[in-house]
């Protein structure tokens, strides 16, 4: 198949796109290179791919460019590109959150319709489900946002439908939290690991017993190309189906690098829900596999890469 990859040189958009190629697809990769992640990170992320013959590279930003001879021949497309976030969704910069996850995404849509694309698959977040009671959010809880970020993704969720009329095949994925080597800068995981690592002091909000559903960027991956390859229509949670506290989240940290990351502790903030535990019987179906990687050994292997060690991957099903 030729997939066309939004975002492919980002945390998730690259880790796709090297397994797709792996999994003997042709691919397409779109990427703004947006200052979110700077961009020798992102040029790293494509190193394995660009030495590829089967992977193709368009610098674009998806909300001004010509998308249509990007996608034309495309059999699916992996939309990963957005803007991710809750705390920098609130005040002005939410006009960045319109453009790169709602102009963005009709533009994807519009450019698959006229180029005959069969399907699209969109990454959203769990974020759209907001505060919930302590048990597992399945795809038929209904979505309550608590953040411009997760409005923005619920939003870009409500494109995938209206497209849908024209005959185009859509999934949604949910994402929990994804951690892993090539983890964007800002999110909890790498901040706390550079922490440990290098003793600079890091904002830590909310109490330890915060809670998130971690699942390892690999696992991840696996699913997302099996939902794009061959998943039914409609959302699909992608998580690991347990939930971890932000304590232990730090004491993984702390035996993986050998020294505990120094954190301030602060309120929590609008917007992140106390709690989260994703249902993942959808995906583990789709999927043909359950997430494999625990915690420690996930960890383990961000700290590898993020002291520039060699690290192997972690073994997980065998989703295609």
């Amino acid at each position: 198949m030729r997939v066309v990859v939004t975002g492919a040189a980002g945390f998730l958009g690259s880790h796709l796109t090297d397994h797709l190629l792996a999994l003997g697809h042709a691919v397409v990769g779109i990427d703004a290179f947006t200052p979110g992640t700077p961009r020798p990170q992102r040029q790293a992320n494509l190193a394995r791919a660009l030495r590829h013959p089967s992977f193709t590279m368009l610098e674009a930003d998806l909300c001004d460019a010509d998308l249509g001879a990007a996608v034309s021949g495309a059999d699916a497309i992996a939309h990963m590109a957005g803007e991710a976030g809750v705390r920098g969704s609130w005040g002005d910069r939410f006009a960045v959150y319109a453009m790169n996850n709602l102009l963005a995404t009709q533009r994807v849509l519009e450019a698959a319709v006229s180029a005959g694309v069969r399907r699209v698959a969109y990454a959203s977040s769990s974020a759209v489900y907001g505060v919930t009671a302590n048990g597992p959010c399945g795809e038929d809880t209904a979505p309550r946002p608590v953040s411009p970020y997760g409005v923005s993704m619920l939003a870009g969720e409500g494109l995938l439908d209206a497209y849908a009329q024209h005959g185009l095949s859509t999934a949604a994925i949910r994402y929990s939290c994804v951690y892993g080597p090539r983890q964007r800068p800002g999110m909890a995981a790498e901040r706390f690991i550079t922490s440990a690592l290098t003793g600079e002091r890091v904002p830590l909000y909310g109490s330890d017993g915060r809670s998130r559903d971690l699942v390892y960027v690999d696992d991840a991956v696996r699913a997302t190309a099996a939902i794009l390859l061959r998943g039914p229509d409609g959302p699909v949670n992608v998580g690991s189906g347990e939930s971890f506290t932000l304590g232990e989240i730090l004491e993984a940290v702390t035996a993986a690098v050998g020294a505990a990351p120094a954190v301030d502790r602060r309120p929590a903030l609008a917007g992140e829900p106390p709690r989260e535990r994703l249902a993942t019987e959808r995906m583990r179906a789709i999927a043909r596999f359950a997430p494999a990687t625990d915690l420690a050994a996930g960890i383990a292997a961000q700290v590898a890469f993020v002291r520039g060690e060699e690290f192997a991957e972690l073994p997980a099903g065998n989703a295609a």
